[in-house]
């Protein structure tokens, strides 16, 4: 079937792109410019309010997704499409996701901090081994004793004398 160019109108509305249970598409044309849909398949503002609502929430897994869903439910409660129980009930379940994922944040972070501070005990470890590490003293001079002096006997005015020996000496 050919189509007749001079009888379509440029002004025309888009079709409204409702379709049945069968497939078909409705061949009404749309109610409005803006609309997808005739007069008659018009979705009700209750149902055209939860589809904005699903689509501002994404999958509500990051603050930004929070923060859009109650944006979007601060709107339409000041356009009047959500009643203020409604747009409560979403301010508290945004609340409770926003306090969720701030919880799951810190304890990535504690987990992250703590695997950060085994790893650096694992390096030390490693480094040190088993054994403690011993002063070096190879820059030290040798230690000779002083040769045990006989009681009683003078010492060799070379050798000086300890602050022991003197006391045990001066004692006896």
């Amino acid at each position: 079937m050919k189509r007749n160019l001079a009888s379509t109108s440029l002004n025309s509305l888009p079709r409204c792109i409702h379709t049945s249970a069968s497939g078909r598409r409705c061949r009404s044309s749309s109610s409005a410019p803006d609309s997808p849909f005739c007069l008659r398949h018009q979705p009700p503002p209750e149902k055209l309010a939860a589809a904005e609502l699903t689509t501002a929430a994404g999958t509500l897994s990051t603050p930004e997704d929070v923060n859009r869903l109650l944006t979007r439910v601060t709107l339409l409660r000041i356009e009047g499409r959500l009643t203020p129980k409604e747009a409560s009930n979403y301010a508290y379940l945004c609340l409770i996701l926003q306090l969720g994922q701030r919880a799951i944040a810190f304890h990535q972070k504690l987990r992250d901090a703590r695997a950060e501070h085994e790893a650096e005990q694992a390096r030390v470890q490693a480094e040190m081994g088993w054994a403690l590490p011993r002063p070096d003293r190879s820059d030290w001079p040798d230690y000779v004793p002083p040769a045990p002096a006989a009681h009683g006997a003078e010492k060799s005015s070379d050798v000086e004398e300890s602050p022991l020996q003197a006391y045990s000496r001066v004692r006896s």
